[in-house]
């Protein structure tokens, strides 16, 4: 098992959804009642690479009446763990906080 499909695993677990295989061929990897997300784990990756992805899973969790979101983690190589971060717009963030106050 890689760490990609660990980190993809953790990421399902945190929105209690569902990792689909990365040979399912769907431009999303894991996806529960609430949420779309796509995971990237890599060295480098640029700051409007990050917007696009946010916005193509903001557009993707509206077509199935959800939200959409992009986890990010620096891979910094063995002995250098790094946190992971989550992506979105400011509209699905206002969305996630409207939801959670009704």
């Amino acid at each position: 098992m890689t760490d990609w499909r660990d980190y993809e695993r953790k990421c399902a677990a945190v929105i209690g959804g569902k990792r689909f295989a990365a040979s399912s061929g769907g431009r999303v990897d894991i996806e529960s009642d609430s949420l779309v997300a796509q995971c990237k784990e890599r060295a480098e990756i640029s700051f409007p690479e990050m917007g696009r992805l946010a916005a193509e899973m903001e557009a993707i969790g509206k077509e199935r009446g959800k939200l959409g979101v992009l986890f990010v983690r620096h891979k910094a190589g063995r002995g250098f763990p790094s946190p992971g971060m989550v992506v979105m717009s400011h509209a699905t963030f206002e969305a996630l906080l409207e939801r959670r106050t009704t």
